[in-house]
């Protein structure tokens, strides 16, 4: 497989997909599954007591980025229809979703994306977005396997995009959906991730940590739009 075949910004033919950080998400979400995403700037701040008190000593940077990330989760939550109700944060910080629902909350410095489904129809989805720019070296060896940057060089690292910092944002997304369904934690290595094509990934769990309904191997989805790279997945009730 070639560089621009795993170019992640590419759609049929490899032509740039045009739209907005949501339409790229949106595009790429099985039925089911909702999505809101934009600018924090943008974002409504309204938050509920149970929620304004997880950040009440929490830097203003922090501040805005949580109310903004809670903001877009409701955006999403409305649309299957599910709306009006907080959600307040785990002692790991993991958001807290109503009993109905599951869902992922990301931000950076300037954007926010969520997406929500019913919890009859998915067990777990995980989302993760993070600045289209390289990975600090320093943090490569943490972040990547051996076997994977291996990869990465003989099918030739994706058009544009560091594959440091798109495989962080892979483990991160599979995390999200791995860790409330188990409540394990898992290290970057523990994940094995394969680039598979122009906006799909394998992630492969490692011997030793749960499996999900006997699956260790999971196909999620990737992607670039406003100077994002994002990841997700979704896992099938």
């Amino acid at each position: 497989m070639d560089a621009q075949a795993l170019h992640p910004m590419a759609g049929p033919g490899g032509s740039p997909c045009p739209g907005t950080l949501a339409d790229a998400i949106g595009r790429l979400l099985p039925a089911g599954v909702h999505c809101a995403a934009g600018a924090i700037a943008a974002a409504q701040h309204f938050l509920y007591p149970a929620e304004a008190a997880v950040i009440r000593a929490a830097a203003p940077i922090r501040q805005r980025e949580f109310r903004a990330g809670r903001s877009y989760a409701r955006q999403a939550l409305a649309r299957l229809p599910l709306g009006g109700l907080p959600i307040p944060s785990a002692p790991s910080r993991a958001p807290c979703w109503p009993d109905a629902a599951v869902g992922s909350i990301t931000h950076t410095e300037t954007m926010a994306a969520a997406i929500a489904a019913w919890r009859s129809d998915y067990a777990g989805v995980g989302l993760d977005m993070e600045a289209n720019l390289p990975l600090a070296q320093e943090l490569v060896p943490m972040v990547c396997r051996a076997d994977e940057l291996q990869a990465a060089a003989v099918a030739g690292s994706p058009q544009g995009v560091d594959i440091g910092k798109l495989l962080f944002v892979i483990k991160e997304a599979v995390y999200k959906a791995y860790h409330p369904m188990t409540g394990r934690f898992l290290d970057f290595h523990d994940l094995s991730v394969r680039l598979t094509s122009v906006d799909r990934y394998e992630a492969r769990i490692a011997r030793g940590h749960p499996a999900i309904g006997g699956q260790r191997s999971f196909q999620g989805r990737m992607g670039a739009a406003d100077g994002m790279l994002f990841a997700l997945l979704t896992l099938r009730a």
